[in-house]
């Protein structure tokens, strides 16, 4: 006999999101997947934030939110507040200017449940502005990842890929099971890197995965969104702190040393968000100061070796840092 659907509870971070907030709070309810609760965590904003949120858990019973009456800057923080309150067996997160497809539920909950797995995994695509889709993430295949072997499978289907597929918490289903029994929390001290180290605590845990190779989220990878936003200290330690966590993942886990460099490669692209600093349309000096003592840290430095991207980096400095 099938057991009835388990609940999943959707976790969403919302500051000053009144102008995204709707578009994502229609994908949750959209789903074809009924057994739900949205937990949205309205992390201090001063704009209409509430009022989006009110209206919207007045068209749908499953919607729940909390109300922090102060900014703490650490997404992490908010979402442990809905972590603790979330009832469902498993747990999904969404950004607040981000979008499930309709079916994004259904088919995490399918295999997960299937498989017996600890996370599902899905691969995603960005947007722009005006929803258009303008590049894709994901895996050639689906993967059953239960050993080392598997792992080796998934390290080589990344190599193709990209990094994002591994470290952002949007495109993952966790058993909350998992993150209760392992002591898992979301880091409450980070701006942005927050879901790279979450997911490095994980994956030393060794969890079994399934990866899906189908886009079931849509990134919004607009300039202002969380993770596009505004400059703040302390974000270039974050990205060495979750770079030497993944350095130390493919140490453990990679025994080939072709893929190995590899992969410290994608990591030095991906995870440090080296080029990030385009983004910002003046560079300010406490900026430069932090990125040059970055690009210097002993990790840094080290990782860059294995990957032998030296004269890269030389480049990107004398390109961004030292230009006039």
């Amino acid at each position: 006999m099938r057991r009835k659907e388990p609940l999943v509870t959707i976790l969403t971070s919302a500051y000053n999101a009144e102008n995204t907030l709707r578009n994502t709070i229609e994908s949750v309810c959209n789903q074809t997947y009924r057994n739900i609760e949205y937990i949205i965590i309205n992390h201090g904003s001063n704009d209409h934030t509430h009022r989006v949120i009110e209206e919207a858990k007045k068209q749908d019973a499953r919607i729940q939110s909390i109300e922090l009456e102060e900014n703490h800057g650490f997404i992490g923080y908010a979402l442990n507040q809905g972590l603790e309150k979330a009832k469902g067996e498993y747990v999904t997160f969404l950004d607040a200017d981000d979008r499930f497809e309709q079916e994004y539920i259904e088919k995490m909950v399918e295999r997960i449940e299937y498989i017996g797995s600890d996370i599902a995994i899905c691969g995603y695509h960005y947007v722009d502005e005006r929803n258009q889709i303008f590049r894709t993430v994901s895996l050639t295949r689906d993967l059953d990842i239960r050993n080392k072997i598997d792992y080796i499978e998934l390290w080589k289907e990344i190599e193709n890929s990209s990094f994002g597929y591994l470290y952002v918490w949007w495109n993952k289903l966790y058993r909350k099971s998992f993150l209760e029994n392992s002591q898992i929390k979301l880091p409450e001290n980070t701006y942005v890197h927050g879901d790279a180290m979450f997911n490095a605590m994980i994956f030393q845990k060794k969890p079994k995965i399934y990866c899906l190779s189908e886009c079931l989220v849509n990134w919004s990878c607009i300039i202002g969104s969380t993770s596009h936003g505004t400059y703040k200290k302390g974000y270039y330690k974050e990205a060495i702190e979750s770079t030497n966590m993944y350095s130390n993942l493919i140490e453990t886990m990679v025994f080939d040393n072709t893929l190995r460099k590899s992969l410290y490669k994608k990591l030095v692209l991906s995870i440090c968000h080296l080029r990030r600093i385009e983004h910002y349309k003046e560079t300010q000096d406490n900026q430069i100061q932090e990125l040059e003592s970055w690009i210097q840290d002993p990790i840094y430095q080290q990782l860059i070796q294995k990957a032998d991207m030296e004269q890269f980096v030389v480049q990107f400095w004398q390109q961004f840092i030292h230009r006039e």
